[in-house]
């Protein structure tokens, strides 16, 4: 199982973003070089726009942040979460899910929304292929939302909180797939941890 591309979104954050495969490397990224990282907003089919106000702007990271000098708002603005500001790192194509050693982030949410008003903060999306044609065949999705009181069987990483650096162990965390097919992998009581995907699809 390799990935095609690794991305994530939300509503109005403060980010910072951190993931390792078997070789340590360290990649510093500033506004003036992204390096791997590419910021691109989209709309709810996945379609990349331009016409919005949601936005992805880089500054001086709040007080409180876990490492780094700077870090990511993204800003989903006044359309109501329909336009989705995302960073995209397409350096670990091809790069086998069990190889990852490290898949963390850290999160400073000053406004939260999303499903019932349980809080929506950035996630991840780790897109799959899983035959090694190097066509997309899958994707998985790692939400902070549902690594809190929905699987005992996985690290509790805490309830949603606002104006509070939180820090996520997505490689430890729970996921869903968008087919629901990769070990029944579904969003809230359903997610599955990455050991138990790769069970399912190795």
């Amino acid at each position: 199982m390799n990935f095609r591309h690794a991305g994530c979104c939300a509503v109005l954050v403060s980010l910072v973003f951190a993931a390792s495969a078997v070789a340590d490397t360290t990649v510093s990224v500033s506004p003036a070089g992204l390096g791997p990282w590419q910021s691109v907003v989209s709309d709810t089919h996945g379609n990349f726009v331009t016409n919005t106000d949601a936005t992805v702007s880089w500054g001086v990271n709040p007080p409180g942040a876990p490492l780094g000098t700077g870090s990511v708002t993204l800003d989903t603005g006044t359309e109501h979460g329909d336009s989705a500001p995302q960073l995209v790192d397409q350096a670990l194509a091809g790069t086998q899910l069990a190889a990852l050693k490290t898949l963390s982030y850290s999160t400073l949410g000053t406004l939260i929304a999303g499903p019932n008003l349980q809080g929506q903060l950035p996630y991840l999306v780790l897109t799959l292929d899983l035959n090694g044609d190097g066509t997309e065949d899958d994707s998985i999705v790692f939400e902070p939302i549902y690594q809190h009181g929905y699987r005992s069987d996985l690290p509790d990483q805490g309830a949603i909180q606002t104006d509070v650096w939180q820090n996520w162990d997505a490689l430890h965390g729970g996921w869903w797939s968008f087919s629901g097919n990769l070990a029944g992998a579904s969003p809230g009581f359903g997610v599955k941890s990455i050991p138990q995907i790769l069970a399912a699809a190795p």
